[in-house]
């Protein structure tokens, strides 16, 4: 064996298992990842400790990765080290290590190591520490300490972790114990976090999140903590409006009660469902059922009067308020300031691994009576460094296209500058084909009727290249012809689409391509069941012909100059 991975995300004694005698057995090795959370132990697991038990073993290793967080009792604990200290100690391993050493609580101390980069998903019980480096593939952290996190801290975990998406927060102790906050600190964001815990966390941290001066939160969506911290925090912007109505009794809910969530689909049910449906809070419960998935067993009539109580006092939006919204979303995404829409990749994941988004280049996009911007978004795979797209994927350099990636899809972007919905894709064919328009008088017209549109509301004007479209049309019929006559998983298309590029790749591939076609129609009567009605011969020989659908040309009489008149032969 030459690869071998071990991930343990609950904490174990490493006296009660057999790891280390496995390791000594390991000494073809050469690929090793270790995830471990040792408990129970008198001392740190460090480069001395990985050296003697498990590296000196294995004599081919050359790929070592790892993350080990050590938790011992404090009154076990002889000598205090540093993470200094036990930075020192990796210094023969011949690579990049950080270690950081805090109090998770009065009688435990946590030592925590691993490689850079840091390649793992989930982090456990860091200090107040946050090292000098960027955790790019974390999505779940947990934050324990005995010192207070002041404000420049969460700064700093937002900087370090970019897509965190689960936090959860252990630490009793008081912000203001510490430091008084400056008002010269930048916003905190996370735009990624959606679950927040802060069930053991000083009330001061709850106000730290949500605090929009303070801490930006857009996709949160779960938030677990003490309801009396909650109501304090929240006080001046929502019980306010308790007390003057004289309802204290329906403070029993938010968050203790009810998931943002829940509460986000209880408002929106009751701004659209008509106020005339008998038993309308039990249709509410039914739908929210639907929705989330929760059983909601003891939910009653009772129990949606008190969340649209606390949704009146968060300030939700109204029936109008929706309404005027979607009236002015509606007016923007047709004006010259529209925001860019997001382009996604075709996939979500790889190797069994969520791709780390990037954002790239903003691309114009036509649409048959207008167009619109959007912003590229790339889905990189760490295993195996392919690059994703909307409708292909690059790997080693090269570009690769799939059934999936093309027709699955209503969007084509193939790169470049420019991507081109499918309705406009078939509206040119059709003018091609039918019309026998050509690429630049069907530019000119589209062109000419979309400007004078465009100038009227106001909306961006961009024209259509017949260069540009001609080349993509050729390439994207290409990808279809090709798909249609010989069915492969992945399809290698140029990674330039220019002009040059093209002639070359159409050259390269013309003699495949035509095998496919001869062999397709060929053997057409014998694949395909259309009886007497199949054609005798197909005629490609002129621009109008290239129009005719197969088998719909019965007796047929066509004159060449060649030939003459040709009788009793049908043409497809």
């Amino acid at each position: 064996m030459t690869c071998f991975s071990l991930k343990c995300d609950s904490q174990i004694n490493l006296n009660d298992t057999n790891f280390l005698p496995l390791f000594r057995r390991m000494s073809n090795l050469e690929k090793l990842t270790l995830y471990l959370r040792i408990k129970d132990q008198d001392r740190f697991a460090d480069g001395t400790l990985l050296q003697n038990e498990i590296l000196v073993h294995m004599p081919h290793l050359h790929s070592f990765i790892f993350y080990i967080c050590t938790y011992i009792n404090t009154d076990g604990l002889q000598n205090q080290l540093s993470s200094e200290d036990i930075q020192r100690t990796f210094t023969n391993i011949g690579q990049h290590v950080v270690s950081m050493i805090n109090h998770s609580s009065c009688e435990t101390i946590t030592c925590s190591v691993f490689s850079i980069p840091f390649t793992f998903d989930r982090l456990h019980d860091i200090g107040h520490m946050i090292p000098n480096t960027r955790f790019n593939y974390v999505t779940y952290l947990v934050v324990r300490d005995v010192i207070p996190f002041n404000r420049k801290f969460f700064i700093q975990v937002a900087r370090a972790f970019p897509l965190l998406m689960t936090c959860r927060i252990f630490n009793r102790e008081s912000q203001s114990c510490q430091f008084t906050d400056s008002q010269s600190y930048e916003i905190a964001e996370y735009p990624y976090l959606t679950y927040l815990d802060i069930l053991c966390g000083n009330i001061d941290y709850l106000e730290q999140f949500l605090n929009e001066t303070k801490t930006y939160v857009p996709c949160l969506t779960k938030l677990r903590v003490v309801y009396n911290n909650l109501r304090i925090v929240t006080n001046k912007k929502v019980f306010r409006k308790y007390r003057s109505m004289g309802d204290i009794d329906y403070l029993q809910l938010v968050l203790s009660d009810f998931t943002l969530k829940q509460l986000f689909y209880i408002n929106w049910f009751n701004n659209n469902l008509d106020i005339g449906v008998a038993n309308r809070n039990m249709k509410i419960i039914e739908l929210l059922r639907e929705c989330t998935g929760d059983k909601l067993e003891k939910w009653t009539s009772i129990t949606i009067e008190q969340s649209l109580m606390a949704i009146n006092g968060l300030d939700f939006l109204s029936r109008t308020e929706e309404i005027l919204l979607d009236a002015k979303l509606r007016t923007y995404l047709t004006s010259k300031d529209c925001s860019d829409t997001i382009i996604e990749p075709y996939v979500q994941k790889c190797c069994d691994t969520s791709l780390t988004i990037a954002f790239g280049r903003k691309i114009t996009i036509f649409k048959m009576d207008r167009t619109y911007t959007g912003t590229i978004a790339h889905g990189n795979c760490s295993k195996c460094m392919k690059q994703y797209s909307h409708n292909y994927f690059m790997d080693q350099g090269k570009k690769y296209v799939t059934y999936n990636s093309i027709f699955n899809s209503d969007l084509i972007y193939l790169g470049g500058n420019y991507g081109y919905d499918k309705q406009f894709i078939v509206w040119l064919s059709n003018s091609i084909l039918y019309l026998y328009s050509g690429f630049e008088n069907f530019a000119k017209c589209y062109n000419a009727t979309n400007n004078v549109f465009w100038n009227t509301n106001g909306i961006i004007c961009i024209n259509l290249c017949p260069a540009r479209i001609q080349d993509f049309w050729f390439l994207y019929n290409f990808i279809n012809i090709s798909f249609f006559y010989n069915q492969p998983t992945i399809l290698e298309i140029p990674s330039n689409c220019d002009r040059q590029n093209l002639v070359e790749f159409m050259n390269a591939n013309y003699d495949i391509l035509n095998k496919h076609y001869v062999n397709c129609w060929a053997l057409h009567k014998e694949r395909h069941t259309c009886e007497r009605a199949c054609s005798m011969a197909f005629v490609t020989d002129g621009f109008q012909k290239s129009s005719r659908f197969i088998c719909s040309n019965i007796k047929m009489v066509v004159r060449s100059e060649e030939l003459g008149k040709l009788k009793n032969i049908s043409f497809a």
